[in-house]
This record gives structure tokens, C-alpha cells and sequence, in this order.
């Protein structure tokens, strides 16, 4: 997944959930200006990014209708998706 991707999957969720970048952020990095550093062109790391991304994709599941419908490329590597937390 490409950070485009991830924060398009991001603005899906805080506009279903009605909730600010910044709290997002903190959910899913414990940072709450994270989500702003991407936004800004920054860059979190391969493995930080697959590890967010099953973070808000099981906030997508606790949704009352389920995950987003944002496309979204599902081809992560096998290491990343087997990749430990940091």
C-alpha cells in the first residue's frame, strides 16, 4: 500500500467516524502529528506503514457497516505482512 492509499483509507475512516487527523493519528501511531507528517510528504518506513495499516484496518472493522470501500493495492510483501510491531 502506497501512503496516497493509506491516507485515502484514512479520510474514509474520519469521515464515517467524524473524527479529527490528529486523533487518527494518535489511534493508529500514538502521534498525534503523524498522519500530517505524510500529508506533508513525509515518510514513516515500510514497516511502520504495514503495521498502521492492520491497526486501521481493524478500526474499519469495528465500523457499523463494515470497511471502507476504498481501493487500495493488497499486494504487501509476505515479510511485511508477517512483519513484528516495533
Amino acid at each position: 500500500m502506497s501512503i496516497s492509499q493509506f491516507l485515502a483509507r484514512c479520510d474514509a475512516y474520519r469521515a464515517r467516524r467524524n473524527v479529527s487527523d490528529a486523533r487518527l493519528s494518535t489511534l493508529l501511531f500514538n502521534d498525534g502529528k503523524k498522519i500530517g507528517l505524510l500529508r506533508a510528504g513525509g515518510d514513516i518506513g515500510v514497516l511502520t506503514l504495514a503495521r498502521v495499516e492492520q491497526v486501521l484496518a481493524g478500526l474499519e472493522s469495528e465500523l457499523p457497516d463494515g470497511p471502507s470501500e476504498t481501493p487500495c493495492d493488497d499486494a504487501v510483501e509476505p515479510a511485511l505482512a508477517q512483519a513484528p510491531a516495533q
